[in-house]
């Protein structure tokens, strides 16, 4: 058993989710100016390790690929959340996972999660405890609205400057073979796919990086490449793969611009939150926080006084 002056190198579910409380609560204070220049440069962070994945992966040979068909979404699941750790260390946001922070195996207070996820928490800690936390009002619950979609838009921003300038432009993924292999990557993930399993394996990516709160560098990767080679996309990642696919050379037949924003960004946003808040988000409510805000909302109903029979119920829980 660790020695309790030992730092942990995983932070523990209870820390993690009272953690996320305290970020998410952070960020409703953080300036959607500064929201936004965050989120513009880390969409441009996980762009480049897009592309360095793409390059990795779509540049195996054909005799390769018919031998090993998952060695491609291997790579990209290897090489993919490298971006990751860079956006963490420089402190820009993603919509989905990150906080600003170093990657600091003796601390335990970081949160490694996401606006769904954060969001999730401080509007149900703002509902069920609002002498501690203050109402839910209507500016409030704007607030809570306005800072992912802003960071959704500066994401946007940045991947359409890295697919366009340093992935097309530049004529990095414009030759063969990697024209051909991601306009094949983008029919088979988003074109053949019902509008419904888009949103459901979305929903498997929300889920699987939620839970890198419990963890650090390793934690930070490993949620990723399960995502990826599993083929559950991840918002950012696909603002990006999805803009390659309306380029002309790499857009495969039926692909357009209405299908990126209603077969692409739609169902994998929303998938993304469902499994960010919901799955994750609601499960760190029920299970760690639960019982804490409601004991703190009736010891400040009762004056900081304390209710025996209350502590009975809980310990008889």
């Amino acid at each position: 058993m660790p020695s309790p002056s030992k730092p942990l190198l995983y932070n523990p579910p209870d820390s993690a989710a009272s953690s996320t409380l305290a970020t998410g609560l952070q960020h409703l204070k953080e300036p959607h100016t500064q929201t936004f220049l965050k989120a513009v440069f880390g969409g441009i962070e996980l762009g480049a390790s897009g592309l360095a994945a793409l390059l990795l992966a779509k540049g195996l040979g054909d005799g390769v690929k018919e031998q090993v068909p998952m060695l491609e979404r291997v790579l990209q699941g290897i090489i993919f959340p490298f971006g990751l750790v860079v956006v963490y260390l420089t402190g820009c946001e993603l919509f989905m996972d990150m906080k600003a922070g170093s990657l600091d195996v003796t601390s335990s207070t970081d949160a490694i999660t996401g606006y769904p996820m954060w969001y999730s928490i401080t509007m149900l800690a703002h509902i069920t405890n609002p002498q501690k936390h203050g109402r839910l009002t209507p500016r409030l619950l704007l607030s809570h609205l306005l800072g992912p979609l802003t960071c959704w838009i500066g994401n946007l921003v940045g991947a359409l400057f890295v697919a366009y300038v340093f992935s097309i432009a530049t004529g990095t993924l414009v030759e063969e073979p990697y024209a051909s292999g991601i306009a094949e990557m983008v029919k088979t993930d988003l074109v053949e796919p019902a509008w419904m399993t888009v949103f459901v394996r979305a929903i498997g990516c929300g889920w699987s990086v939620g839970r890198d709160v419990f963890g650090r560098a390793f934690g930070l990767w490993l949620p990723f490449f399960i995502s990826t080679t599993a083929k559950w996309p991840h918002t950012v990642e696909y603002m990006y793969i999805g803009t390659l696919g309306l380029y002309e050379d790499l857009r495969p037949e039926g692909y357009s611009l209405s299908m990126f924003v209603w077969k692409t960004m739609l169902p994998i946003t929303l998938g993304n939150v469902v499994g960010g808040s919901v799955l994750m988000g609601g499960y760190l409510w029920l299970v760690y926080l639960w019982k804490s805000e409601k004991k703190s909302w009736y010891e400040s109903m009762n004056g900081g006084g304390e209710d025996r029979h209350e502590d009975d119920d809980e310990d008889e829980d």
